[in-house]
């Protein structure tokens, strides 16, 4: 059995996969297990992910390529990824980001050295597009908590600041196992926000959650993504995934105080409304929350 295994999420991604696992080789890779699962890319994202597997492929314990005959969201082609991994550590990656050096390395070291946990997140390096399709580090890390107290917290108040917002950052989390297990992510039908789901399911579950200091991956913040594309149709499908959430928590979270409830409930309501509004109001309304929080979580 691997030690850890490395779960790729790809997705048209032909002009960055290649650096997204070459970025691998950085680190000691012959105990890891590489799966790269795609969500039928009309690009040549698979072929080129073929040819370095064939390039590249034994100096890994196992390598594994996942294809799907139709576009099922981002949610789906995680489930799809780790549900074959068969190591005790888990971390999955979007294939136009990539990990730093010695990245697997540090991993590996605080999994066999740290104290029990369920799940553990890192700060990111931030990659910022450039209009001529390249990415830039500029010296700046996003936390892993955009809450700085989260880590202090018991896991009762870790799940109260989770339903008031997703404050923990993804792409530097990594899990375990039976973190996986717990959650039945397949069963809360939502597309694209496998995040915020992901880690509130987790605190329902009382899992344990815990903060590695060393950075492990550089996050690609693009224009064009889910979040941040105001006027798409996926930013739309993200939205309602967010509201999801919301009632399913407000609904079966019987441990949360009144206040907490209401919030949620409130929130639910704010993002029902918005879904309702014309497409230049969104944009305007997206863009004025989104400059308020634009350097909330940045540190040097």
């Amino acid at each position: 059995m691997s030690f850890i295994s490395i779960v790729v999420l790809t997705y048209n991604h032909e002009r960055c996969i290649k650096k997204c696992l070459d970025s691998l080789l950085q680190s000691i890779t012959e105990n890891v297990e590489l799966i790269v699962t795609d969500d039928a890319s009309k690009d040549r994202t698979t072929e080129i992910v073929t040819t370095w597997f064939s390039e590249h492929g034994n100096k890994f314990r196992r390598v594994e390529l996942l294809l799907s005959d139709s576009n099922m969201g981002t949610v789906k082609n995680l489930i799809k990824g780790v549900n074959v991994a068969s190591s005790p550590f888990i971390k999955d990656i979007a294939g136009d980001d990539w990990f730093l050096p010695k990245a697997i390395d540090n991993i590996n070291e605080f999994c066999a050295s740290s104290a029990v946990f369920d799940a553990a997140f890192s700060p990111c390096a931030i990659a910022y597009e450039e209009t001529d399709a390249g990415v830039r580090l500029n010296g700046k890390y996003e936390n892993a908590a955009s809450d700085y107290n989260f880590w202090s917290k018991n896991k009762y108040e870790q799940l109260r600041a989770l339903c008031r917002k997703n404050c923990l950052k993804s792409p530097g989390a990594f899990y375990t196992r039976k973190f996986w297990d717990c959650l039945d992510l397949d069963n809360y039908g939502v597309v694209l926000v496998e995040d915020w789901t992901m880690w509130l399911l987790g605190a329902i579950h009382n899992q344990k959650y815990v903060e590695m200091k060393t950075p492990v991956v550089a996050y690609r913040q693009s224009l064009s993504s889910v979040s941040k594309n105001f006027a798409s149709s996926n930013y739309s499908q993200y939205l309602e995934d967010c509201a999801r959430i919301i009632k399913n928590i407000s609904l079966n979270v019987r441990e949360l105080p009144i206040e907490d409830k209401l919030y949620l409930i409130f929130t639910y309501c704010y993002i029902k409304i918005f879904l309702l509004l014309p497409v230049g109001m969104k944009v305007m309304l997206a863009k004025l929350r989104s400059n308020k929080n634009k350097e909330k979580n940045m540190v040097c």
